[in-house]
């Protein structure tokens, strides 16, 4: 798309060629709902946080959780639960859910609904956990909002996440994802690319540790590997075991 902005303008134009008897669903919680409204003669569909209000009823949500290990809200005197990660997915299930609810969908249908489902492939996918370490696969994330938003959703204040990342630039803001990397990541391992050249300009860099239990024989060609790294690790210690 070139850009935020021009980007918007697409999802935008969308809006503005839904006829007047159509629907459409507006996140009021996002900072370009008002733009989104005045785009179409539609009638309107707003949710949010707080709940769901749209042709003549409302549906007010009591309770949220968000946590690493899915997604729970209350609507309408019924518990939706979902297995699916972040916030983002949190908006996602509830824009679903009100448009089940404003076409008089029965609420409990709609909750079996939404527990079945486990996601789409290269978005937050679960793919294996070895060793206590969980691989996500979130190769569809391919705008800067969409990383911060999985970081979010997996990250914790122990600073838990190796992000995978880099590539083309598309000309977006990198800012946010400057910002919010440190926060969440103990490393970052960087594909070449001109985003990758545009995401490292003025990035501090991580500080980490190496640590390793290797056969002597490797020990010269990992210190090689290690004396060419950067950022340098802060400490290295390596235990050099010889074959019996």
């Amino acid at each position: 798309h070139g850009g935020l902005e021009k980007y918007l303008r697409a999802k935008l134009d969308l809006f503005w060629r839904l006829p007047k008897t159509g629907l459409a669903a507006i996140n009021r919680d996002d900072a370009s709902a008002n733009r989104f409204r005045a785009a179409t003669a539609a009638h309107g569909l707003f949710y949010g946080e707080s709940g769901t209000e749209g042709g003549g009823h409302e549906w007010r949500i009591r309770t949220i959780s968000i946590t690493g290990q899915g997604i729970e809200f209350d609507i309408g005197g019924q518990t939706i639960i979902s297995s699916l990660l972040g916030r983002f997915n949190f908006y996602n299930i509830l824009a679903a859910v009100s448009v089940g609810l404003n076409q008089h969908v029965p609420i409990g249908k709609i909750a079996m609904a939404v527990e079945r489902i486990t996601g789409i492939p290269g978005r937050l996918e679960f793919v294996s956990e070895t060793r206590g370490v969980k691989i996500y696969n979130d190769t569809t994330a391919t705008t800067p909002d969409a990383t911060v938003a999985a970081l979010r959703a997996l990250g914790s204040k122990k600073k838990n996440i190796v992000l995978i990342a880099g590539g083309a630039d598309k000309g977006l803001d990198m800012s946010d994802l400057k910002k919010e990397i440190p926060k969440w990541c103990k490393a970052v391992v960087l594909i070449a690319g001109t985003g990758t050249d545009k995401l490292t300009y003025n990035l501090k860099p991580i500080t980490y540790n190496l640590f390793g239990n290797i056969p002597y024989y490797l020990t010269g060609f990992l210190l090689r590997i290690i004396g060419e790294l950067d950022p340098p690790p802060a400490r290295v210690v390596l235990m050099t075991q010889r074959e019996v």
